[in-house]
């Protein structure tokens, strides 16, 4: 993969490898399951710099899919630790209200997760819209999958434009 320029004008695109953004679909399909989703946000962290190169004024940032991978790695701990203390109480017969506790916070955990996957969905159609902005000429991307597949059908539209 040719190293990314940042001195390279909006613009001024080379096509053969869409500014450094190329990425196998199986490649990225496999480390979403492998890492049981935590790489979908990672996916986003990676191509952000490349993407915002193609962009004058709609930059993104990093805070909505840090906050993915942070919540994702909370909810994980905390749905270990509920499911290794209701074990432990199972077998003292001692007082569960501490289990309670857990999965009150692990719910809470739960929405704030859901409210930052939303933003993540925002973030997949902004850079949709910059796609568009730079390779409107030969790229149709579709509203309805970059909803329900994000990073996955950006990459394949990503690819796709290296072969026009």
């Amino acid at each position: 993969m040719k190293k990314f320029n940042k001195d390279v004008p909006n613009g001024v695109v080379d096509r053969n490898d869409a500014f450094g953004l190329r990425e196998s679909v199986v490649k990225v399909v496999l480390y979403i399951i492998l890492t049981v989703g935590i790489y979908y946000p990672i996916w986003f962290l990676r191509k952000k710099e490349r993407v915002n190169a193609l962009s004058k004024s709609n930059k993104l940032g990093s805070f909505i899919p840090i906050m993915v991978i942070f919540l994702t790695c909370i909810n994980f701990f905390l749905w270990f630790f509920a499911g290794c203390y209701s074990q432990y109480v199972e077998i003292t017969n001692m007082y569960q209200g501490h289990l309670t506790t857990i999965k009150f916070i692990s719910l809470i955990f739960e929405v704030l997760l859901i409210f930052f996957e939303i933003l993540l969905v925002i973030y997949a159609f902004m850079i949709r819209k910059i796609l568009l902005s730079n390779f409107n000429d030969n790229l149709r991307i579709s509203i309805l999958l970059t909803f329900f597949l994000g990073a996955i059908y950006l990459q394949y539209k990503i690819n796709e434009l290296s072969k026009a």
